[in-house]
């Protein structure tokens, strides 16, 4: 219900969907242009959610935008669902195949959770393409294993009381009848076979590598949700540590673990400072070239 609203709030806002062939199966996405020479922007989810979740944000940046693009990476949403199993390298590398193909303009990235390790990799990769990186509590650190197999553990509720738990470390909302309506939408999309699978296999090697967060020599800017009991706090000490002196990491009151679904005007507001931060760099940048 929550996906079919979102989809048509989309669909009503301009964006049209579309699937693009990919090594591992097709990728489904949204994609709108905006009404002036704004930005490309890349929206990019995390584990067990889909593209319709930023529909909110999405439809309050538009008008900004020269484009927006919002992929369901591989395994999710409308997506294909690979036969050789769901690994963080074949998502990069369907996402990594998507972007080249259909967006040769540089981009704004965004991402959030394990979209954020996805995006993370993909910037790494193609440093050129990207005017700007923003993170929402990301993943993807090569914490210690214990650390990493109890977020697993987190991950993977096998009862609605073990993802209660789990809706409580990850939500801003503190009305119990909002929780337990969110356990029951956890404990449904990560139940979900190829993404338990996915979850139970992860390794600690599958993340960003200091050498990799080296390479975001763009503008980088962090949001950690107070709220957010579900990354690790070593993973957020990880990207203090390891990012370029430039980025910004900033802790947000009120955000939980998907601050698109529980605040999305308020990361919309997020993305869009940060937006007009790139653009006034960039006038500075051209400023100083004609002089």
């Amino acid at each position: 219900m929550i996906h079919t609203a979102s989809h048509r709030r989309l669909l009503r806002a301009g964006f049209r969907t579309r699937n693009v062939a990919t090594p591992h199966g097709a990728l489904s996405l949204y994609d709108a242009k905006g009404p002036n020479a704004g930005p490309t922007l890349v929206l990019v989810h995390g584990v067990s959610s889909r593209a319709s979740t930023y529909a909110r944000v999405a439809t309050a940046l538009l008008p900004r935008c020269g484009r927006i693009v919002i992929p369901d990476l591989l395994g999710h949403g409308d997506s294909a669902i690979p036969r050789h199993g769901l690994r963080v390298q074949a998502i990069q590398e369907a996402l990594t195949t998507v972007l080249d193909d259909i967006v040769p303009e540089p981009m704004v990235v965004v991402g959030n959770s394990m979209g954020a390790l996805i995006a993370g990799l993909f910037v790494a990769d193609r440093p050129w393409r990207v005017r700007g990186l923003l993170l929402t509590n990301p993943g993807g650190a090569p914490i210690d294993d214990d650390v990493f197999q109890r977020a697993v553990g987190l991950l993977t509720p096998s009862s609605h009381t073990e993802a209660l738990r789990l809706a409580e470390a990850g939500s801003s909302f503190r009305s119990r009848l909002i929780l337990h309506l969110g356990a029951r939408n956890v404990l449904r999309n990560l139940g979900r076979s190829h993404i338990r699978s996915f979850l139970l296999t992860a390794t600690p090697d599958e993340s960003l590598s200091a050498e990799q967060v080296a390479r975001f020599q763009m503008p980088v800017l962090v949001l950690t949700g107070r709220d957010d009991g579900v990354i690790p706090d070593e993973t957020i000490d990880w990207y203090r540590h390891h990012l370029p002196s430039h980025a910004v990491v900033r802790e947000v009151d009120r955000f939980g673990h998907a601050p698109m679904s529980e605040r999305p005007l308020d990361l919309a507001r997020y993305i869009g400072g940060f937006l007009t931060e790139l653009e006034r760099s960039s006038r500075h940048q051209l400023a100083g070239a004609a002089r």
